[in-house]
């Protein structure tokens, strides 16, 4: 079940890095009378963040990766890598 939220979250997160700055975006334009031009910036740089969000999800899962990244946990988890105060 742990693992069902994990993602839950990971996903949502994604739609609210889209819909708040879209949000703002609109608030923006009820503001200053700049409809639609706040919106579209809005939702673009909100597009853009989720993109970056979903690549960055996509490469955790890459296996290649998770390779590299166990390797990284087991040389900082080395004891005779650590230095003696």
């Amino acid at each position: 079940m742990a693992v069902g939220i994990y993602w839950a979250m990971r996903i949502s997160t994604i739609g609210f890095q889209v819909a708040i700055p879209t949000g703002i975006g609109f608030w923006l334009d009820t503001r200053w009378n700049t409809s639609p031009w706040m919106v579209l910036v809005g939702a673009g740089l909100g597009f853009a963040i989720g993109t970056l969000e979903f690549i960055r999800l996509a490469r955790e899962q890459s296996p290649s990766d998770a390779r590299r990244t166990a390797q990284k946990q087991r040389k900082t988890s080395n004891p005779k890598d650590r230095q003696a105060d």
